[in-house]
């Protein structure tokens, strides 16, 4: 077996620009809602396959990458999501409204949590590539089925953290940051949740065929 590759050069630019992406889904969610709503998110996942970018909840279960280099995409991820909603947020009070309205009833927690497990197995069945191209309807079944169902996507909720955030710069990154073990969190148990499913579904060669 080849050794995980390590690409840090661009690492932390194609995370941030994973999490910009992320959070733009998210505010034209909140902009739309409803079922348009949800199917206009999927554009967010849709450009990032298609850039390349960096999500880590799509490599969450590459073998090929390493460890660190994971660490760092969640970190350019979540720093990115953080970022863009403050911006939308700056020009869109509606938008942000809608995030405040979302974020007032959500907790961390153990069904948060197990909703993670969830989406992580969502993501790794959305970011699935056939020849090396990503799949549109993957992505846009993948994405509805986690949003509709309520699972938790940690990048996601990084972006209705910053849209949900109050003005100011020290009062923006005090609730922003406060909001990151939990994400962390978040994104742990999507990596579990891709884990699972890389194993159930992709990471076992059976001896005969069905």
């Amino acid at each position: 077996m080849s050794n995980p590759k390590s690409f840090r050069p661009a690492c932390i630019r194609k995370a941030v620009a994973a999490g910009m992406l992320i959070t733009m889904g998210c505010a034209v969610r909140l902009a739309v809602g409803g079922l348009p709503g949800v199917v206009l998110f999927a554009a967010g996942l849709y450009f990032v396959m298609m850039m390349n970018a960096q999500l880590f909840t799509g490599i969450a279960a590459e073998a090929d990458i390493r460890w660190g280099d994971k660490a760092l995409i969640l970190a350019g991820n979540i720093l990115g999501a953080f970022f863009t909603a403050s911006a939308i947020a700056s020009f869109s009070p509606a938008v942000r409204e809608a995030a405040v309205t979302l974020m007032g009833s959500f907790r961390y927690g153990l069904g948060t949590y197990t909703a993670a497990v969830f989406c992580g197995i969502c993501m790794w069945l959305a970011t699935r590539r056939v020849s090396g191209v990503p799949q549109p309807l993957s992505i846009l079944f993948g994405v509805c089925v986690f949003i509709l169902s309520g699972y938790t996507h940690s990048i996601a909720m990084a972006g209705y953290v910053g849209l949900a955030a109050p003005d100011g710069f020290a009062a923006f990154w005090s609730y922003a940051l406060s909001n990151v073990p939990g994400l962390v969190g978040c994104a742990l148990c999507n990596l579990a949740g891709s884990y699972l499913a890389f194993f159930l579904l992709g990471g076992i060669s059976l001896p005969w065929k069905l």
